[in-house]
């Protein structure tokens, strides 16, 4: 619940309190087209939400990116993989970018 949870709150704040969003195959993306600042989406290829964090990701204005990685682990699990290390250099690079 913690990526939908974080979409409903960026869809309530107002552009100026959010300008970063960082979803973890978030389990639904409340209107993905309200979402403020850049996101990045981030899912592993075997998740069974794939398919809607994809579609989320295509519906959001950009900026934005999509970030799919090898295997089927879910959210936060995947800092438990061989991922483990790339997914924090890529979150950290998109908050300091």
């Amino acid at each position: 619940m913690g990526g939908g949870a974080a979409s409903q709150a960026a869809v309530e704040a107002r552009s100026s309190e959010l300008n970063k969003l960082i979803l973890l195959a978030p389990v639904r993306v409340v209107a993905p087209k309200r979402l403020h600042g850049n996101k990045l989406f981030v899912v592993s290829e075997g998740d069974q939400l794939r398919s809607s964090v994809a579609a989320a990701h295509k519906q959001a204005a950009s900026p934005k990116r999509l970030e799919v990685l090898e295997g089927e682990a879910h959210a936060q699990h995947n800092f438990n993989t061989r991922h483990g290390p790339a997914l924090t250099k890529l979150i950290r690079d998109f908050l300091v970018d």
